[in-house]
């Protein structure tokens, strides 16, 4: 027996009720309860979670810790990337989606602003100093700026767009050796042999995160190696 299948395009408009309508729910279904519990649940008991989650009728309880119960789903949908259980791991993402809206539905709704951008499929955007820069696919420039200053470079194959300081950014990529330095408009490359997803300012160097799991400045490829490929990286904060 398989899970009840959702359209893809849609995957995400299928949530809990949120509202105030409907008897209240005071016990969690039994792949939600113990920590880590989605790891040793079958296809079966997560579709039942699931299903129960999205009944119109319930009323799911403020006082469960689906903050905690959302990041236990998304540790497991990471855990089972490399298996050949495809629809177990998009039950876990579905289910800590659903239990993501839970612990947000008290949260303050702003509105959404759609800005139009210069190219197809965005990848990433950010606004530093009045000037708007995203980076999108396709053919002819892929980093493009616009507002205080406006233009466009070809760089790679870029992935990520983070501030390294006021007037500067990193234009990583988990795809093509390297990264680029964008400052004023102004474009710097940044050679490597392996993908620079993040560049960021440490103590006046500029160390590189590098897919392989090296992450330190120039002089120093690997002060912090991690056993591990990266394929994104953020700086937020000293974090």
């Amino acid at each position: 027996m398989s899970a009840r299948r959702f359209d893809p395009l849609r995957f995400y408009e299928n949530l809990p009720n949120l509202g105030i309508d409907g008897p209240l729910t005071e016990e969690l279904p039994t792949a939600l309860v113990a920590p880590r519990a989605p790891l040793g649940a079958d296809r079966l008991t997560l579709a039942a979670a699931r299903d129960a989650l999205l009944d119109p009728v319930r009323r799911w309880s403020p006082h469960f810790d689906w903050m905690g119960i959302a990041d236990d789903f998304a540790v497991a949908f990471v855990a089972l990337f490399g298996g050949d259980d495809r629809e177990r791991r998009m039950l876990c993402a579905h289910i800590g989606y659903c239990a993501r809206a839970l612990a947000d539905r008290d949260v303050i709704k702003i509105g959404v602003e759609l800005l139009p951008i210069a190219g197809l499929c965005p990848w990433d955007f950010l606004e530093i100093g009045g000037t708007e820069l995203t980076v999108v696919s396709g053919d002819g420039d892929n980093l493009v700026w616009r507002g205080a200053m406006s233009g466009g470079a070809r760089v790679g194959l870029p992935t990520q767009i983070d501030a390294i300081g006021e007037d500067s950014v990193s234009v990583g990529s988990m795809y093509a050796p390297g990264a680029h330095v964008w400052t004023n408009g102004q474009i710097e490359v940044v050679s490597d042999d392996v993908p620079v997803p993040l560049l960021f300012d440490w103590q006046g160097e500029f160390w590189r995160v590098r897919s392989d799991g090296r992450i330190g400045p120039a002089g120093r490829p690997d002060a912090i190696r991690l056993s591990a490929t990266i394929h994104k990286a953020r700086r937020i904060g000293d974090a």
